[in-house]
């Protein structure tokens, strides 16, 4: 498959990219990101796998969630993958798309052959509150109003949670072009996003597929303490660490990564 468009969800489009042969690899980026974020993953991964990844709505070229229209990632995901006629994939998330991937899993379980969470934010309730989080929408909600852009990724790359990936000029540049296009929507208006129900932090448990779960040493200590509760909730879920990476370990060292991933992939039964 090679391909690539927009996909109609309901009161939303999505847009995809779509490359590689053999079974699905579904990419999934976390908040603010658009899928330029998996540009380090593409080229080690479609020689044998068919590689999917989208923008998520809201984000890159996907259009903007309404208002007065409630949705769900994890819906939004299933018309997706329904559209391009694929009934079971594997998932690969980044932060909040881990979130995203864990209500795909306890809501269409069938449709799951593994998951592979990097950086991961699950949701409410499974470690605390993620005050760094909300410093960066504290910060940087006055330039999104003004149509300041600079300033706010100025004040946000500052930030406990993105600094610290930082290594150098080319890290920064690809993380830069990962966020082109966020506006901070998300920081402006009543976000109508929809969860599961119950939510993932009651139902950890029931994840019966192989799960990998990838850290960062020196990620902010939210996401650490995330990656320690799913490991201790999910059933046999396997942790790997990069111990010099930050919060965005696919994009900070790309080879390392796609490596633990690709492995623990080729382990995962057919």
């Amino acid at each position: 498959m090679n391909r690539n468009g927009y996909c109609e969800v309901g009161s939303g489009s999505l847009y995809y990219e779509a490359v590689g042969t053999g079974a699905p690899v579904v990419f999934i980026q976390g908040f603010g990101l658009n899928l330029t974020y998996w540009d380090s993953q593409l080229p080690a991964f479609r020689s044998n796998y068919l590689t999917m990844r989208y923008d998520r709505r809201g984000f890159g070229h996907s259009s903007e969630p309404r208002q007065d229209v409630p949705y769900s990632d994890y819906e939004d995901l299933g018309r997706l993958l329904d559209f391009l006629g694929l009934s079971e994939v594997h998932l690969v998330a980044e932060c909040v798309g881990s979130h995203v991937a864990l209500e795909f899993a306890l809501e269409y379980p069938e449709r799951v052959k593994s998951l592979v969470l990097a950086n991961p934010d699950a949701g409410p309730g499974i470690a605390g509150v993620n005050e760094a989080f909300f410093k960066i929408v504290e910060d940087t909600r006055p330039f999104d109003a003004a149509g300041d852009l600079r300033r706010a990724f100025e004040l946000a790359f500052a930030n406990p949670i993105i600094a610290p990936a930082l290594h150098d000029e080319d890290v920064r540049f690809r993380l830069t072009r990962a966020f082109a296009g966020f506006k901070g929507w998300h920081f402006l208006h009543w976000y109508p996003r929809r969860s599961c129900d119950p939510p993932v932090s009651e139902r950890l448990g029931e994840i019966d597929m192989p799960t990998l779960i990838l850290s960062g040493g020196k990620d902010y200590v939210y996401f650490r303490r995330v990656a320690d509760m799913l490991a201790e909730s999910i059933p046999n879920a396997r942790t790997e660490a990069l111990p010099d990476s930050g919060h965005f370990a696919c994009i900070e060292f790309p080879e390392q990564a796609n490596a633990i991933i690709l492995d623990f992939l080729r382990s995962t039964p057919a």
